[in-house]
């Protein structure tokens, strides 16, 4: 695997890496110690545009920043973070599979976003 990033921990000794599977091109999430991976992209193409969409609706975005204002302002994040979602799932359908947070990045990092 090829690495793109890295992000690491010390002070849990946790580290993601996110690759590029040599030959196939998919994006892939691992953790260690574990090793355990998820799915993220079907390509590299893909991860820097879900990247590019994620960041440009977080950053503008006036509910997920006070989601725990009010019960309605969390409702209008979590509307919006659904959205995001499925706008990731148009982009790149093998990127949401079933909505598994074990196997597919996407789903985890978003369903669990606000908590």
């Amino acid at each position: 695997m090829y690495r793109l990033a890295r992000l690491s921990d010390e002070a849990s000794s946790l580290a993601w890496e996110y690759g590029a599977v040599a030959g196939s091109g998919e994006v892939r999430q691992t953790e260690s110690p574990d090793g355990g991976a998820r799915f993220v992209n079907s390509t590299i193409n893909h991860w820097l545009c879900s990247l590019h969409l994620v960041g440009s609706r977080l950053t503008g975005s006036e509910v997920i920043g006070h989601w725990d204002e009010d019960e309605q302002t969390e409702e209008k994040a979590l509307a919006e973070l659904a959205d995001l979602l499925a706008q990731i799932g148009v982009l790149d359908p093998p990127a949401i599979g079933d909505g598994d947070h074990q196997t597919h990045f996407w789903p985890a990092v978003l369903d669990r976003w606000l908590y």
